[in-house]
């Protein structure tokens, strides 16, 4: 049943292919922080220029929307962190991460105040235990816990801790302070949004329009 499924989807797309003006379906992956703060606009603009290319879109971390990807479950995925891919792939997004307070407060005081906790996905968490551990002897006063990112800005919000977010995290909440975080040689720490694809999925005109529009999206952002 699979396999009859994907070749009526593949004549499918052939036939969509066909015609000058680019039709089909896009299944595409993208982070939840890139989803909720860029995502609306992008597909609202592309729809705009593409209206006949039908996007299926799946949100989540980024780790396993990467899983997803390798497991052909997605045309192209749009997820940060860098990955060792050997085909398509375009960095589209770099941003810092910074610390949220809701008052303002010193770097240097971060071991001794109340820490939110964000779980996240294991390579970001990584990047930042890294950047913790060169600056702290101790680990953080870890209070709460929790695995949403706006609940995590809400309990900030109310004074209730500090977190370590990217900084569009914290769009919402203009108000808290904010600081960004430098590594030891003075450099700030970005986290990088990359979007993946296969070659042979660039064959596929909608995943080829796609694919291209980010690019110059990218691009103007640069």
């Amino acid at each position: 049943a699979e396999d009859l499924l994907n070749s009526y989807t593949s004549v499918r797309q052939e036939l969509l292919a066909m015609g000058s003006e680019p039709r089909g379906t896009l299944n595409l992956g993208c982070s939840n922080v890139f989803a909720k703060y860029h995502i609306p606009h992008i597909l609202s603009t592309f729809k705009e220029a593409y209206p006949h290319i039908d996007i299926i879109m799946y949100t989540g971390l980024s780790y396993k929307l990467y899983h997803d990807f390798l497991e052909g479950r997605l045309h192209a995925a749009i997820i940060r962190g860098s990955h060792t891919w050997t085909e398509s792939k375009e960095h589209i997004w770099s941003e810092p991460f910074c610390f949220f307070n809701k008052t303002p407060c010193a770097i240097e005081d971060l071991p001794r105040l109340p820490y939110i906790h964000y779980q996240t996905d294991p390579n970001l968490q990584q990047t930042i235990d890294d950047w913790w551990y060169s600056h702290y002897s101790q680990p953080p006063m870890r209070t709460i816990e929790v695995n949403d990112i706006d609940t995590c800005m809400k309990l900030v919000n109310q004074g209730l801790g500090f977190t370590i977010l990217t900084q569009s995290c914290g769009n919402d909440y203009p108000n808290l302070f904010k600081e960004t975080l430098k590594a030891l040689d003075d450099h700030i720490m970005t986290r990088d949004t990359w979007m993946y694809t296969r070659h042979s999925a660039l064959e596929s005109k909608p995943v080829q329009a796609f694919y291209s529009f980010m690019k110059n999206w990218s691009n103007t952002k640069a």
